[in-house]
């Protein structure tokens, strides 16, 4: 776990509650999404195939030229256009052993083009702008399904290794890996994040769109439906199910990503009453009698994550201290909701 690197304060001051009234909460308006935007229908799942290739044209950015694997590869590859060739006597700093990795949706037909990724696999420096070579990629059967190929982009951000990149629309299926639906009896819905009170709000909108239908909340992820008898037509029906209405219930969650700073917080975040005391900074969180004090910040009483940030922001600090008094704060129990940190 990062230790922080600077000075940081932090009192809770729950008696602030208990004295003054609780601040009256502005009513945000919340978004009407379609199910399918939520949800997937069982049995429409993703399948995920993986390859080794050979990225060429790395510009002294590649595998070590003793690398036993890069050697390997390289004679492979030029064996298969007819040159026979000892892999000691490759010595190349231009070229990478690559493992290229996708994940198939649940209709995947011949000639569709998909995005891939691509890590390095041995100790090469840089994959940016080097060409991946054609490269079958394998289900998990052994079979393959699609190949990829083409130029590699890195991350924009500089923190991001340039060892890890994609190919927007590189790889081509070359075989159909099509997840087949049901054409009779029941069909359930899945919630891509589990939460009772979206899947209540799913079901209560299957109920309004149909009436006849028997529709079931099994828990927080599964919402199952028997479909009336006068639709017949499995697939109009799936799609006017799909396309229903419902404002989905959001998580209370924060997540950082500490590799590239960036810091996505939802709008029902809030703090509890808090004082805070970083690098010479001093912040009042929900205090009333702070308010008429000039030699400190100040926020009303139950302030969001979202205001907090703007206002750390705005007395000049940095993201990576932003992102440690976002830390402090749920270490002291005064963040309502779930902190993730993922990344560096």
């Amino acid at each position: 776990m990062k230790k922080l690197l600077f000075p940081l304060l932090i009192w809770t001051s729950l008696l602030w509650s208990q004295s003054s009234e609780i601040a009256v909460e502005t009513a945000v308006p919340q978004p009407t999404v379609r199910i399918k935007d939520l949800a997937r229908v069982e049995g429409l799942r993703g399948s995920q195939i993986t390859g080794i290739g050979l990225v060429t044209g790395l510009a002294g950015q590649g595998d070590s030229p003793n690398n036993a694997l890069l050697q390997y590869v390289i004679s492979s590859f030029v064996a298969k256009q007819g040159i026979t060739l000892d892999g000691n006597q490759i010595k190349s700093k231009n070229a990478a052993v690559v493992t290229v990795t996708c994940t198939l949706p649940g209709l995947s037909r011949l000639g569709d083009r998909v995005d891939v990724e691509v890590s390095s696999l041995g100790d090469a420096k840089s994959l940016e702008g080097g060409i991946l070579l054609q490269t079958p990629l394998l289900g998990l059967d052994g079979m393959t399904y699609a190949t990829a190929q083409g130029r590699i982009s890195t991350s924009l951000v500089k923190t991001n290794p340039k060892t890890q990149g994609f190919i927007s629309g590189g790889l081509v299926m070359e075989r159909e890996l099509v997840s087949p639906i049901p054409d009779t009896g029941a069909v359930s819905f899945l919630l891509n994040h589990p939460d009772f009170a979206t899947a209540d709000g799913v079901g209560k909108s299957l109920r309004g769109n149909f009436p006849t239908a028997t529709i079931t909340v099994v828990d927080a992820g599964r919402i199952t439906m028997i479909p009336p008898a006068e639709e017949t037509d499995r697939v109009s029906f799936l799609a006017k199910a799909e396309t229903s209405l419902v404002v989905p219930d959001f998580s209370a969650r924060v997540v950082i990503n500490r590799g590239s700073g960036v810091v996505v917080m939802g709008n029902q975040v809030r703090i509890a009453p808090v004082a805070l005391s970083v690098r010479g900074a001093k912040i009042s969180l929900g205090n009333p009698q702070d308010k008429k004090n000039t030699e400190q910040a100040f926020l009303d009483q139950f302030a969001t994550v979202e205001e907090l940030v703007t206002l750390l922001q705005r007395i000049g600090l940095k993201t990576d201290t932003i992102i440690d008094v976002i830390h402090a704060l749920d270490k002291a129990g005064a963040l309502f909701g779930t902190l993730e940190i993922i990344g560096g």
